[in-house]
């Protein structure tokens, strides 16, 4: 594993390559950060808005029906009228050739109007949970999410038991709860190795500085 590490990074940076990074799980993240040396970058924090509360814990199946009502209050809250796009440091190119690469007919787009859209996809996950993920809301924006949300929830609000959003957004993301770190499915670590020191400074080292989430690797 390390040899094939180092053939693949001297290979990344003979190509021009200024930084390898990726999402490593349970198993590969003690490798990855002691032996060969990535940088721990940071964690994605995991939002989420229950639509059925039994299929999630099923103690709770009397009240679907009230989370149902409350997950629909929370969506139509008045809009959150900042549209303004932060500018991260470092961002995907969300060009057609990304799009066609990374999405295929699983995946659901939604124009939501002044330039923006998001993608989505519903999963069918252990225990017989429907999660709807919200994967991406370009431009990234309170306001744009706000209506994000609203849309796909206007979509699977019959079909749904979750509805998820998984990144590192410079907002508290409208209409959704933070998942506290000890109920999170899983932890989802970001790692990276600056292969050019002098094109790249240490902060493209700190997941801050990304504007990451599902659409950046190939889960769900």
């Amino acid at each position: 594993l390390m040899k094939m590490a180092s053939l693949a990074c001297d290979g990344a940076r003979r190509e021009g390559v200024s930084l390898v990074f990726g999402f490593p799980n349970e198993n590969a993240y003690s490798f990855t950060c002691r032996v060969l040396k990535w940088s721990d970058m940071g964690e994605l924090d995991f939002y989420a808005l229950p639509l059925r509360i039994g299929a999630i814990k099923p103690a709770l199946r009397w009240a679907n029906p009230v989370s149902r009502l409350v997950a629909a209050a929370l969506v139509r809250l008045p809009s959150v009228k900042r549209a303004i796009a932060r500018r991260f440091d470092i961002e995907k190119v969300n060009d057609e050739s990304f799009q066609r690469h990374r999405y295929d007919r699983a995946h659901e787009r939604l124009d939501l109007g002044a330039g923006a859209e998001c993608r989505y996809r519903t999963c069918l996950e252990a225990g017989g949970v429907r999660t709807t993920y919200l994967i991406d809301v370009t431009p990234l924006a309170a306001g744009h999410f706000a209506r994000a949300v609203r849309a796909v929830h206007a979509r699977v609000a019959r079909t749904s038991d979750l509805l998820l959003y998984v990144g590192r957004p410079a907002f508290r993301p409208p209409g959704l709860f933070r998942v506290p770190p000890g109920r999170r499915p899983r932890r989802i670590r970001m790692c990276g190795r600056i292969l050019d020191w002098g094109a790249l400074e240490e902060d493209a080292l700190n997941v801050e500085s990304w504007n990451v989430n599902l659409s950046n690797f190939d889960v769900r």
